[in-house]
């Protein structure tokens, strides 16, 4: 035989495998809404910012071992000028003597999901640790990072970076 006729047959094999694809695929066409592509990610664990905010209302209001007041939220109580830093013992201890309790908890809860900026901006806004950022790159420079476990848990306000990470890494 000629080539030309294998030239011809491989052109025609060619086209008529692309119609079959493009009919098989033009029924495959679905669009998705906003709504399922939110549905699906909540299936797949994404945690919503409204979520969040409502999950932590109802575990304050379910709470009855919290007995700080409704309108005391120890990461909002301390002046700009007066955040808690290790480097500043002062502002440490005013934030002692004016907002807290020597023994005083805070809850704080880890959701399925969460990676430590998330967890590490959570604790801050709490008023737990001085800075995320820091707080997050030490996580990732002493592997705890993947060591954080699921849960809610009592920090003691204070607490020392050491002292955080020993307690969210306890699985009990």
């Amino acid at each position: 035989m000629k080539f030309k006729y294998y030239l011809r047959g491989a052109g025609v094999g060619l086209i008529v495998a692309a119609v079959i694809l493009m009919i098989a695929f033009s029924k495959h066409n679905k669009k998705l809404t906003d709504d399922d592509i939110i549905k699906r990610a909540e299936e797949l664990g994404m945690v919503m910012v409204d979520d969040i905010d409502n999950g932590s209302r109802e575990q304050d209001e379910n709470n009855p071992e919290d007995d700080t007041p409704d309108n005391e939220n120890p990461g909002e109580e301390l002046p700009d000028d007066e955040t808690p830093d290790d480097n500043n013992d002062d502002a440490n201890d005013d934030a002692n003597d004016d907002n807290y309790e020597p023994d005083q908890e805070v809850s704080f809860q880890i959701r399925n999901g969460e990676f430590s900026d998330v967890i590490s901006n959570h604790l801050f806004e709490l008023g737990l640790i001085d800075d995320p950022v820091k707080f997050n790159d030490w996580l990732i420079q002493h592997r705890y990072d993947g060591e954080l476990c699921t849960g809610t848990f009592m920090i003691p306000v204070n607490s020392s970076y050491e002292e955080i990470v020993a307690i969210l890494m306890n699985n009990n």
